[in-house]
C-alpha cells in the first residue's frame, strides 16, 4: 500500500503548502496571526498524516491464515460471533 502512504504524506504537504501560503498574505504587522497559521500548518500536517497512517492500518486486509482440517467431522462453525 505505497501509494496510500504516499498519499497521506501529499495530504499533509498540502495542508503545509496551502498554510503557507495563507502565512505569506498575512500582513508582517500581524505577527500574531503569522504564528498561529504557523502552529496551524505543522500541528495540521502532523495530524493529517498521524490519522491517515492510522486509518490505512485499519483499512489493510488481514493476513490469510492457511487451516489443516483432516476431516469434515472436525470442522466448527461458530454462529452469531459467541
Amino acid at each position: 500500500m505505497m501509494t496510500g502512504e504516499f498519499g497521506v504524506a501529499l495530504m499533509a504537504v498540502l495542508w503545509l503548502l496551502m498554510c503557507f501560503r495563507f502565512w505569506v498574505m498575512v500582513g508582517k504587522r500581524n505577527p500574531g496571526q503569522r504564528h498561529m497559521l504557523a502552529l496551524a500548518g505543522g500541528l495540521g500536517a502532523g495530524l493529517i498524516y498521524v490519522l491517515g497512517t492510522m486509518l490505512l492500518g485499519l483499512l489493510r486486509e488481514p493476513e490469510k491464515v492457511p487451516i489443516e482440517v483432516k476431516s469434515g467431522e472436525e470442522v466448527r462453525v461458530k454462529l452469531g460471533g459467541e
